[in-house]
């Protein structure tokens, strides 16, 4: 998909809503500018993904809503999350 969008006098440019959309970006949302040969490549900034419990329900937590989750993160956050409570209980 290609998309032309102008920048404006102060620098700044529209993302389309096609393409905020397929990437979960949102408005106020941080991205870093990684500069390359061919120009300059977009890079959305996410929160660290977390597990949140909610009531009986250990749910994840992607700061952003619609980032996509993969079973990999899943089983990464998992053993974070462990370890992250087994250094809790080693500190009371």
């Amino acid at each position: 998909m290609k998309t032309v969008t102008q920048i404006d006098s102060s620098g700044r440019l529209v993302i389309p809503k096609k393409l905020r959309k397929l990437y979960g970006l949102e408005s106020g949302q941080r991205v870093r500018l990684v500069p390359g040969d061919n120009g300059v490549t977009l890079v959305p900034e996410r929160p660290r993904r977390r597990f949140i419990k909610r009531g009986p329900i250990l749910t994840i937590d992607t700061g952003a809503g619609t980032a996509p989750i993969d079973i990999f993160d899943v089983s990464a956050l998992r053993e974070n999350h462990l370890v992250e409570k087994k250094d809790e209980n080693r500190h009371r």
